[in-house]
C-alpha cells in the first residue's frame, strides 16, 4: 500500500513539473524556430568576422613580403 501511495505521489510530480514548463515556456514566449535561426546568423557572423580578419592577416603578410 504504501508503495502504491509513493507511486502515485511520483507520478503527479512528474506531471506537474511538466505543467509547470509548459506555462513557463508559454510566458516567456520562447521559440525554438527563432533561437535556432538566430544561432546560424551568430555562426555567420563570426565567420564573416574570422574571415576578414584573416584577409586582413594575408594582405599585411603580402605587404612585408613585397617590401
Amino acid at each position: 500500500m504504501f508503495g502504491r501511495l509513493v507511486a502515485r505521489l511520483q507520478v503527479t510530480g512528474r506531471k506537474s513539473e511538466s505543467n509547470e514548463m509548459k506555462s513557463i515556456l508559454k510566458k516567456s514566449g520562447f521559440n525554438f524556430y527563432r533561437e535556432y535561426r538566430e544561432g546560424a546568423q551568430r555562426k555567420r557572423m563570426e565567420q564573416m568576422k574570422n574571415d576578414s580578419i584573416l584577409q586582413e592577416r594575408l594582405a599585411q603578410e603580402m605587404e612585408r613580403d613585397l617590401m
